[in-house]
This record gives structure tokens, C-alpha cells and sequence, in this order.
């Protein structure tokens, strides 16, 4: 069955035309430049008759596409995985996708790492339950946050080479504390992670910034290619079968 999803986070928003197991066609647009009308989605304009699965954690989208037939990602219609341990409506659809995807593509127990504008983190253990995870900024929300709310620090380029951990200059000194910091955090959490289950754990890192996190997260390597829309697959199945 040819299914359009819709996966909207804060900074893109991804289109795909998908069968029951496969994504066929991909497109990725900014959120932003999609939410003012100055990009627009092919695949949505000439695939709208399809049965259309959405996600967002961007309020705004939903009126945005009021005029489609949008079957928007609903939390209590999810039954392949245990969400007895977490506060169920204060999850983000994405996570939850994330969780589903992880459930089917990933051997378990998992800790599914999605570097976006925030960074957040997914844990399923052996039998599917969804334990939770963290939530913390990611590099870009904390370049702009330093700019932004002090006098003199600057915008700093987007580089995904490792930086040394000190330097004699401001732009390499602030790469140093939010690029090796990010890394460092993400090592804490999850040897932390780890220990509270009493588990090996396998890691994986998906997003937009995955790269540069699998290349200096030793334990992490990066996960199947569209990973929260194949999530979103996964929940359309269960509809299906519901």
C-alpha cells in the first residue's frame, strides 16, 4: 500500500512516498522556509489522494495542511511496544516513532541517539519496553544560545572535525566547549545508561548531526537511513492490523 508520510521537526521537515516496506521517493525542506510558503513539497503535491501518515512536534504544521486528509501520529493507537513506563502524552511523536523503528530494525536493548536541534535519547530494552530517555540541546541550539545571549561571543562556523580541548582563540575555545562537550555528555549518559540497566546496550545515532557524533562516539554507529519515517511505517502497520 503507498502511504505519504510526514515527519516535521523543528529545524526540516521530511516527505517520503512509501510502500509497506520500503521508501520510495524523499524529499527534505526547512521547516521554517515550508511554515511562510516559500518551499513546497512535491511529494505531497502530487501524491495528496494518498493515505497521508503525519508526525510533528511543530504545532503550526497541523494548520498549515488542515486542507489534507492527514491521519496525524496518535499516541494511544501505538500496541507494538510496552509505554507502561513513561508519561505517554508528554512523549514527542518523533521519539515514539523513534521507539518503533527500534523495536523492529535494531537489536535490543537499544539507545537510539537523535541528534536534531535537540539531542534526545530513546531506550528500549529487551522485551520493547520503552524506558525513556534524555533530552539536552544540540550543537546548533548551543552556538546560538552563546551568541545570542552574551556581548561579545560570536557565530561560529558548523565544523564536524573533533576539536582539540583547549585553544588560545575564542572560536576554537567555543567549538571546544560545545562540540567535545556534546561528545562528553553523550559518553556520561550513556555509560550511565548502561550501568542502571545492568545491560550492554547497543548505540545508535540517527538525525542530522549523526554523523559527526558516530564519528567521535566510540560505542555509537550510525543508524538504518530514514529512521523515524520507517518508525512511522511500523505505526501505520499496526493501524492496519487494529
Amino acid at each position: 500500500m503507498k502511504r505519504l508520510l510526514i515527519n516535521a521537526g523543528n529545524t526540516n521537515i521530511e516527505f517520503a512516498l512509501a510502500d509497506d516496506s520500503t521508501i520510495n521517493d524523499y524529499e527534505k525542506i526547512d521547516t521554517r522556509a515550508f511554515l511562510n510558503g516559500e518551499k513546497e513539497s512535491a511529494i505531497l503535491k502530487k501524491n495528496s489522494d494518498c493515505e497521508i501518515i503525519a508526525a510533528t512536534v511543530v504545532p503550526e504544521l497541523e494548520t498549515c495542511l488542515e486542507q489534507y486528509d492527514i491521519h496525524w501520529f496518535d499516541r494511544t493507537q501505538i500496541t507494538c511496544i510496552d509505554l507502561s513506563q513513561i508519561e505517554l502524552e508528554q512523549m514527542g511523536a518523533d521519539r515514539l516513532a523513534n521507539a518503533l523503528a527500534a523495536s523492529v530494525l535494531c537489536p535490543l536493548p537499544v539507545i537510539v541517539i537523535d541528534s536534531g536541534t535537540a539531542i534526545s535519547t530513546e531506550i528500549l530494552d529487551a522485551n520493547k519496553k520503552l524506558l525513556g530517555g534524555m533530552i539536552m540541546p544540540g550543537r546548533r541550539v548551543m552556538r546560538n544560545a552563546l551568541s545570542r545571549d552574551t556581548a561579545l561571543l560570536p557565530e561560529i562556523p558548523w565544523q564536524n572535525e573533533r576539536p582539540e580541548p583547549y585553544a588560545g582563540n575564542t572560536v576554537d575555545a567555543m567549538r571546544a566547549g560545545i562540540d567535545l562537550g556534546c561528545i562528553g555528555a553523550l559518553e556520561k549518559l550513556i555509560t550511565a545508561t548502561i550501568e542502571s540497566l545492568g545491560t550492554d546496550c547497543h548505540v545508535i545515532v540517527i538525525g542530522g548531526d549523526k554523523d559527526f557524533i558516530s564519528d567521535h562516539l566510540e560505542i555509537a554507529e550510525n543508524g538504518p537511513e530514514h529512521f523515524t519515517l520507517r518508525g512511522l511505517i511500523i505505526y501505520a502497520q499496526g493501524l492496519k492490523k487494529s
